[in-house]
């Protein structure tokens, strides 16, 4: 990335981070009190879930375990989500120590639908606080990931910011971009730069469409696998 460049993207991350640690707190509330669509899977989410406070107190791992992040938004993307989870079991990382998993979701009605799959033995599900870095920080220190997965295009600046800083391997699957997100990128100043700091942070892109691929790399994504 041009040395100039590089500083406009690291100016917009520091804006961002500022502006995400005042406005999370009220974020958390509107998000936390609005109406739900699905009572029955909302019932137990709320402000302190979506500020991290109800992360539980602590993971059950054992040092030598090898914990895997995979973040999916909402319902469908956790689909996607659980399948990538049973292909890395089935190619052979359950033959580590232990293999964990932590699945995020950043609804309630994803994180229902996770928590109905979940057996609860190597997978534990959560919702993921709103973004700033200090929701990041509190996930991050609960989860402990040896790795991350983000699926489709649900990504988050600050959480991503901070697994960068603690050398954590992000990768984005099942990777797309909408065309309103693209005009965004490309018609506001600064989003070149916000989109080269954000997906610059993944090590690996898994893209079905060449196209979109095109697009990501564009925009800063440093190995993009199509097809």
């Amino acid at each position: 990335m041009p040395m100039l460049e590089w500083h406009k993207s690291a100016n917009w991350l520091i804006i961002y981070e500022w502006l995400s640690s005042l406005i999370s707190p009220a974020v958390a509330v509107y998000r936390g009190t609005r109406p739900r669509v699905s009572a029955n899977a909302s019932a137990s989410i709320g402000i302190r879930d979506y500020l991290g406070w109800n992360l539980p107190s602590e993971r059950s791992c054992q040092p030598g375990d090898v914990t895997i992040w995979i973040h999916a938004a909402s319902v469908g993307e956790a689909s996607s989500a659980i399948k990538a989870l049973q292909s890395v079991r089935e190619r052979g990382l359950q033959y580590k120590p232990r293999l964990r998993a932590v699945l995020s979701a950043g609804n309630a009605s994803g994180l229902s639908y996770l928590k109905d799959w979940s057996h609860g033995q190597y997978v534990e599900c959560v919702l993921l606080p709103v973004d700033s870095p200090q929701t990041a920080r509190l996930f991050l220190d609960w989860a402990r990931p040896q790795c991350g997965v983000f699926v489709e295009g649900d990504l988050w600046p600050a959480l991503m910011a901070e697994a960068r800083r603690r050398m954590i391997p992000l990768a984005l699957i099942e990777a797309r971009i909408s065309d309103r997100s693209w005009r965004r990128w490309n018609s506001i100043p600064p989003g070149r730069a916000m989109a080269s700091n954000i997906y610059r942070s993944l090590t690996r892109v898994a893209c079905g469409d060449p196209s979109q691929g095109e697009q990501l790399q564009w925009l800063g994504t440093r190995s993009t696998r199509t097809g």
